[in-house]
């Protein structure tokens, strides 16, 4: 994947959610696709609002998952099994849902110690986000089947730029089949299928170039006005099947997923900070506070000038010293 590949693409898009890249770079691990539609939602009515907690009747999550409310029902007790979400009942007595405490850190760019688990390197780190519109959230995964969403959500991801004072824009960019399937665990003819439908809709655009990668870009606009899917009822899957179907390994993970397991259930662990040490976008571990004071002694000496009061003095310039020292005595006897 290169950096951008065209230029700049302005965009009448304003209101946005400033999404953790946790949110990419591992909640799109959730096999289940009503799961992933609950916890955006949920994401998009907290997170960057002045209210941690948010009552959302049980029609809105339908109305963005386009599902039974049984299949809801189980998602929303999944996504609170798997730490990704807190639930409480508020004092109207409805229940109120709130991200993790972890993504709501990332979301509130607090800084966070621990160890890069690309480079190792012990420090603190800051979070990053990426600007989504909030119909990406909210109405996108209604309108889509699973594979266009998160090849979707990948090309705003690499393409949506967003800055304080300037607003949202957009900069095409090139990605690789490889990057598409890393990222989202799909085949080769899943994201081919999946890439032809997003272009068909119009929620994003492609230039293809022989021989080379092609050139894509997220069309914001376009997310509020296509149209939802039909209400469908979906059975209800075994455990068994429901929990390893689809699951790509973990980014992060050196040991092979066992039967029955779930990345996602791991994710209340991960936050995903900027190195400034290797330039990754990595997952940051935690860390005891023995590897910092460790970290600190075995810290090599920064290279750079060295101050003079820390230079050791030639035996040259130690005599010149022990005169000039000499002849300051003597006048402040004469003085006196």
């Amino acid at each position: 994947m290169s950096a951008a590949a065209a230029a700049s693409i302005p965009t009448t898009i304003r209101a946005i959610c400033r999404t953790p890249m946790s949110f990419f770079n591992q909640l799109l691990d959730i096999c289940n696709f009503t799961e992933l539609r609950c916890f955006a939602l949920i994401l998009d009515l907290t997170v960057g609002r002045p209210q941690v907690w948010a009552d959302i009747p049980y029609e809105s999550f339908e109305e963005s998952c386009v599902v039974s409310r049984e299949h809801i029902h189980n998602a929303i007790a999944q996504l609170e099994k798997y730490k990704l979400i807190r639930i409480r009942q508020g004092d109207s007595g409805r229940r109120q849902y709130a991200v993790s405490e972890n993504i709501q850190a990332e979301a509130n760019a607090q800084k966070i110690r621990g160890k890069c688990s690309s480079c190792h390197t012990i420090a603190t780190f800051e979070s990053r986000y990426v600007a989504v519109p909030h119909a990406a959230l909210r109405k996108l995964g209604a309108c889509v089947d699973h594979a266009t969403y998160v090849v979707t959500m990948m090309i705003v991801r690499d393409t949506l730029k967003w800055q304080g004072d300037r607003g949202v824009w957009i900069e095409p960019a090139e990605i690789e089949k490889a990057d598409f399937e890393r990222f989202t665990g799909l085949d080769s003819r899943q994201i081919s299928n999946a890439l032809k439908h997003a272009t068909e809709l119009g929620i994003i655009t492609r230039q293809d170039r022989p021989g080379r990668a092609s050139i894509y870009a997220a069309v914001p606009e376009a997310f509020a006005t296509i149209d939802r899917r039909e209400a469908r009822v979906i059975s209800m899957p075994s455990p068994s099947r429901e929990k390893t179907a689809n699951v790509k390994p973990s980014k992060s993970s050196q040991e092979p997923t066992k039967a029955g397991e779930s990345h996602a259930i791991e994710s209340h662990r991960s936050r995903y900070c900027y190195c400034g040490n290797c330039g990754a976008f990595a997952e940051i571990e935690a860390v005891e506070e023995q590897e910092v004071v460790q970290s600190t002694q075995t810290q090599p000496r920064k290279v750079g000038p060295v101050r003079e009061s820390e230079r050791k003095l030639t035996k040259s310039e130690l005599a010149i010293e022990r005169v000039r020292a000499k002849l300051r005595a003597e006048a402040e006897d004469i003085a006196c």
